[in-house]
């Protein structure tokens, strides 16, 4: 009897890497979390995952440009995927300005999003990737900031429906600050 329950003591330490004083190296990672609480809402009828955030730093350590994608998948009897970033770099100032966008050979179309205007994509779909792009939304919040929205499907007017539940103002406040990574 002594002997089985050495064995099994032995079995319960090796699986729970006792000896080595912690978790076994493939213990899985737990999902990432939104980096911002409450910029990211839950949507009805969509389950909500997240990217891990992405700081970029300085030599200095000091964040420069930072971001973090929510993906909503639609959990219905319909094929509908959002990918909704946000996110801050100085390089959005140039990249993301009226004039230039104007410019472009194919330029997006102006939308109205809540007060702001946004830039919409449409590309044409390509049925050899089962992940490219159909919309691409980007609505700039200031010089730095913009919000993304990419949907995967088709889905334009869906797409520009959930915005409705997005809170811009408080979004625009939560990019004064890097998300959090941990």
């Amino acid at each position: 009897m002594r002997w089985q329950w050495m064995a099994l003591l032995a079995a319960v330490g090796a699986h729970m890497n006792w000896a080595g004083g912690g978790a076994t190296a493939d213990a899985p990672k737990p999902d990432p979390k939104a980096g911002w609480l409450g910029v990211f809402p839950e949507l009805t009828g969509y389950q909500r995952t997240f990217t891990a955030p992405v700081v970029m730093t300085d030599k200095d350590k000091k964040p420069i440009a930072y971001r973090q994608t929510a993906k909503y998948e639609w959990t219905g009897g319909d094929i509908r995927l959002f990918e909704v970033t946000l996110a801050r770099d100085p390089a959005f100032k140039q990249k993301y300005a009226a004039e230039n966008l104007r410019k472009e050979a194919k330029a997006p179309k102006e939308v109205r999003v809540g007060k702001l205007t946004g830039w919409l994509w449409q590309f044409e779909p390509d049925k050899t990737k089962p992940d490219a792009i159909a919309n691409r939304l980007v609505v700039p919040l200031a010089e730095d900031k913009v919000l993304i929205v990419e949907d995967k499907f088709g889905k334009q007017e869906i797409m520009l429906g959930l915005l409705e539940q997005f809170d811009l103002a408080g979004i625009t406040k939560a990019l004064e600050a890097p998300p959090k990574t941990e």
